[in-house]
């Protein structure tokens, strides 16, 4: 899942990250950030106000999360494939 398709999904809220999340459907030069850092850097050259640049980065560490969770562990992954080729499935 890219960061734009996150966007797209999450739920609309009346906080400060559901007014970024809303914003951010409206913008269509938002990038499709890989990193934190490109996504800040993003918002400060548009003149984003700090309030803002903390709403998108509470938005941010919540897709990072959303990735870790859809993830299998990197371990599990490992053991399913030594399984697969030893038999042991």
């Amino acid at each position: 899942m890219t960061f734009l398709e996150y966007i797209r999904t999450r739920r609309l809220t009346d906080t400060p990250a559901g007014d970024f999340t809303r914003d951010a459907r409206a913008d269509g030069r938002l990038p499709d950030a890989r990193t934190w850092r490109e996504l800040r850097s993003y918002l400060e050259g548009r003149g984003a106000i700090r309030e803002a640049i903390a709403a998108a980065h509470q938005v941010w560490t919540a897709y990072q999360a959303r990735l870790r969770d859809a993830e299998p562990d990197i371990n599990q992954r490992a053991k399913a494939i030594v399984d697969r080729v030893t038999g042991d499935d």
